[in-house]
């Protein structure tokens, strides 16, 4: 009544997930990287959810994204979820360059 791995694919799943860890996701960003992206999440996620507080329709959140959405979306789902959901949509370069534009 459930799928299991065999114990060898288990394993070298298992070596794999240890393998990237130490080698990719735990080196992948310097300590001032992260800091940078934190300080870049926060201020595009305050100045999203001003945009939509003061209905600026100007704002990339509206022309980008909420303007695509229905009716529905944007009626059951509240503010900050709505920040959320667009800058986790974005790629990487495009979340580096809309921070640089707001900078």
């Amino acid at each position: 009544p459930y799928i299991k791995l065999s114990d060898e694919v288990y394993n070298a799943i298992f070596e794999l997930k240890e393998f990237n860890y130490k080698n990719i996701y735990f080196r992948a960003n310097t300590s001032e990287q992260i800091e940078y992206y934190k300080g870049a999440f926060n201020k595009l996620f305050n100045k999203y959810l001003i945009d939509l507080e003061e209905s600026n329709k100007d704002s990339d959140i509206y022309t980008k994204f909420l303007n695509k959405m229905n009716e529905e979306y944007i009626n059951n789902n509240d503010k900050k979820r709505i920040v959320i959901d667009y800058i986790s949509g974005m790629t990487d370069d495009y979340f580096i360059s809309s921070y640089e534009n707001i900078k």
